[in-house]
């Protein structure tokens, strides 16, 4: 029997639209229930949904929420998010990359200071066209970003391209264009995209297992700054599953020269077996997946991909505090990180299973993930987890853990 869906946002397009644009092209019916700003505190103040955001998406009555651990559980439910685990890295890639352009539309969207706002612009007109390049250069050759056929790192592409191209012309990016022919080519795209509420992109609201290792296992190289920072949760990902790996860490004079070598112009960067693929977030996954700590059901994959992107908004927010170049924001931004994280807390405490695992009866880099995030916070208030017993246990879960406690004996000390 298919599994009910139902998917919940504003009536924007947004963080939104991918994971209707999956249900379009894979044909699956759900429910889309579309918010304006009253409707969704309304709902907020009933305290039903996980972590107090939208969108959320039900399935059989359980609900999840980050708007890309649900597009990613939903694309590998339906067949688009790659052929092979490295393929699903590859897609995974290229949405975080996508994500991260829409992050700075976001941003530029509603800066509130006339002057911020169009130096946003400026850097905007910077970016896109290297974003581009780098897509125009990655691409395959077949019409998709990924394979021999349409996943979702291609609806992605389309997705927030859409309001771009009304602007910029493909006709630099043969490739690039080729994946929107197809995107828009597909059956269930051009009926969703001709049937669709006419919204903007952004509605204008207040949106402030254990694995067995073989002599054919992978050569892994894992190349960051020397920092913790985006670069620690795939560390701690090999120490916690006892996997070997080269741990190549670049000073900052040296990166600029690097820096044209890698696939994005970013870090991290992981090389397995000569191949390599970029993006924080979709490195740590895959090797999740290949070292059995992504959860043992496509479901439990889903819910740590809903902590672990919770962590990173935790960790943007106090990066956003830490890099404050003005002391009048830097002492705001901090001011503001106490309530912040109290709310944290209180979501996954009351969200995180009783055996001290955030998913499940075993470590899964969820748990990783949530260590990494609190590192500061724990440093600065030992107490800082006294009144949330269950978080405090997945914390000594992690430390206990054989690699994990290996390798933090021995890591680097760095400031971040």
């Amino acid at each position: 029997m298919a599994p009910k869906y139902k998917f919940t946002y504003f009536n924007a397009r947004g963080r939104g639209e991918l994971v209707r644009l999956i249900f379009a092209a894979a044909g699956v019916e759900y429910e889309d229930v579309r918010f304006d700003w009253e409707q969704w505190l309304a709902f907020k103040a009933k305290g039903t949904t996980p972590m107090g955001q939208i969108p959320v998406l039900e399935v059989d009555g359980r609900m999840m929420c980050q708007s890309l651990a649900i597009a990613r559980y939903v694309a590998r439910e339906t067949g688009l998010c790659g052929t092979t685990s490295w393929e699903e890295a590859q897609a995974d890639m290229f949405v975080c990359g996508a994500d991260d352009l829409l992050t700075n539309l976001i941003t530029v969207r509603f800066e509130k200071d006339e002057a911020k706002k169009e130096e946003g612009k400026r850097d905007l007109a910077n970016y896109v066209p290297n974003f581009l390049a780098n897509y125009e250069k990655l691409c395959g050759t077949e019409g998709y970003l990924v394979g021999t056929s349409l996943t979702y790192a291609d609806l992605a592409f389309f997705n927030v391209m859409h309001d771009i191209l009304k602007v910029t012309s493909l006709d630099k990016y043969p490739k690039l264009a080729k994946v929107v022919e197809h995107v828009t080519a597909d059956r269930g795209v051009a009926t969703w995209l001709a049937k669709r509420p006419d919204t903007p992109l952004l509605k204008e609201v207040r949106v402030v297992a254990e694995h067995d290792l073989t002599i054919m296992a992978p050569k892994y190289k894992f190349t960051y700054f020397n920092l913790r920072a985006r670069g620690e949760l795939s560390r701690l990902i090999f120490a916690a599953a006892g996997v070997q790996y080269e741990d190549y860490r670049i000073d900052f004079p040296q990166w600029p020269a690097f820096k044209e070598k890698t696939p994005m112009g970013q870090m991290p960067l992981l090389e397995a077996d000569g191949k390599v693929v970029c993006q924080s977030g979709a490195i740590a996954r895959y090797l999740a997946r290949e070292t059995g700590l992504g959860g043992k059901s496509s479901w439990e994959e889903a819910q740590v991909d809903m902590f672990v992107c919770g962590v990173g908004d935790l960790i943007d927010k106090l990066c956003d505090a830490h890099f404050a170049s003005d002391e009048a924001i830097k002492e705001e931004r901090t001011k503001a990180l106490g309530p912040y994280v109290t709310k944290f807390l209180d979501n996954y405490e009351k969200l995180g299973g009783p055996d001290g695992h955030l998913v499940g009866t075993s470590l899964t880099y969820a748990d990783l993930a949530f260590f990494v995030g609190m590192h500061d916070i724990l440093k600065e208030r030992a107490d800082a987890l006294e009144k949330f017993p269950k978080l405090a246990k997945v914390v000594e879960s992690v430390r206990e853990n054989k690699g994990v406690a290996a390798y933090i004996a021995e890591r680097p000390e760095t400031n971040i």
